[in-house]
């Protein structure tokens, strides 16, 4: 057996290194300096050395036998390569840990900064969102009262706000005249209310369904001018400026961060963004309710059509609350010219108005 040598291990070593390109990579390692602007660069080529590094250890290591002589004369050969790669990355390890550990300072101070930009536009838009609901539902002057204190509240908190107040600022001005437009709608709807109670009382189906009609316009006035509000504040978050709204690290290992939401309002969500938003029919809802159709009638000009609703009523209106059920017989009547309808009547029952009636005044 011929005897292992260092110089032997050496050229053994030559055809592999020729192939990996050791002389270019040693080259480049040697002229490395590191700067923080180009400390991405410079650490890829180092960290192309320490994987040729660990691939000259682990051929080492496969071919290692048991006489320590051989053994011995390969750890020379393999370290005429190692050593001076070694020498090389201990000089440029600290420089790296050094610059690694400033830009991870820097991002951190950038990262507290977006945190404060995005506790803000939170604040903003669920404040908003949750007054003009309140707004929207409140039963009273008092509660207004009530939800007017709250506004004033947050038009004081400008240390929170800092440059962003102005935004803020204008948001609860505008709460505060839907405030008063809704103050000015329950006395107005006070009043109509107490002209459609007379109404009924008269028999005057005609005007009754008029006044109705007049207070259902106010409410939805005030829920308009509400939707209004909040996507104004809407448009105000969406229009704020952060100075890094995506942090892209300059670190070797930047840290990783895990991204949630919660959706406050998903009718504004929708609007704004549909694609986000999936809208799938309510079969439970649907199916409670039930239109019965009995008996119909028809000469050359007139189809008349007597149909009995029932169901369970979703939402409050028209003097009757969430979740109430109802049993309504009703009496269409349409005249026809030239095959399309020209004039339509409604008719229910007097014990079915009656019924409304009663549960408005409660």
């Amino acid at each position: 057996m011929e005897k292992l040598t260092k110089e032997l291990v050496v050229a053994s070593l030559i055809p592999d290194l020729a192939k990996l390109d050791w002389q270019t990579l040693f080259d480049t390692a040697k002229k490395i300096k590191v700067e923080k602007e180009t400390i991405g660069v410079n650490y890829s080529d180092a960290l192309k050395l320490r994987e040729l590094h660990a691939y000259l250890r682990n051929k080492q290591k496969q071919e290692d036998e048991a006489d320590k002589a051989r053994i011995k004369a390969r750890k020379e050969g393999y370290d005429s390569y190692c050593k001076p790669i070694e020498e090389i990355l201990e000089g440029l390890d600290p420089d790296f840990r050094r610059l690694n550990s400033e830009i991870m300072e820097e991002e951190k101070d950038i990262e507290t900064l977006i945190g404060k930009q995005n506790e803000i536009r939170i604040r903003h838009i669920d404040f908003v969102n949750d007054i003009v609901k309140q707004i929207s539902a409140a039963p009273d002057i008092k509660d207004l009262g009530r939800i007017q204190s709250l506004v004033g509240s947050e038009k004081s908190r400008t240390s929170f706000y800092g440059t962003y107040f102005p935004n803020v600022e204008e948001s609860c001005n505008d709460l505060l005249k839907l405030i008063e437009s809704r103050k000015t709608i329950l006395k107005d709807n006070a009043k109509t209310q107490k002209a459609y109670d007379k109404a009924i009382e008269k028999g005057d189906h005609a005007l009754a369904v008029e006044l109705k009609e007049l207070m259902e316009y106010n409410e939805r006035v005030v829920k308009e001018n509400a939707q209004t509000i909040a996507e104004s504040a809407y448009k105000k978050v969406a229009e704020i400026s952060l100075q890094h709204s995506e942090l892209e690290s300059a670190a070797i290992r930047p840290r990783q961060k895990r991204w949630s939401y919660k959706i406050q309002d998903i009718e504004l969500l929708y609007r704004k963004n549909p694609e986000l938003v999936v809208l799938e029919p309510n079969a439970k809802a649907i199916g409670a309710l039930v239109k019965e159709k009995g008996k119909e009638l028809a000469d050359d000009d007139y189809v008349m059509t007597w149909t009995r609703n029932t169901g369970t009523y979703n939402s409050a209106g028209m003097g009757h609350k969430a979740g109430d059920k109802f049993d309504m017989k009703i009496l269409d009547i349409a005249k026809f010219k030239d095959g399309k309808a020209v004039e339509h009547w409604n008719l229910m029952e007097p014990g079915e108005v009656m019924k409304m009636s009663n549960h408005a005044s409660q």
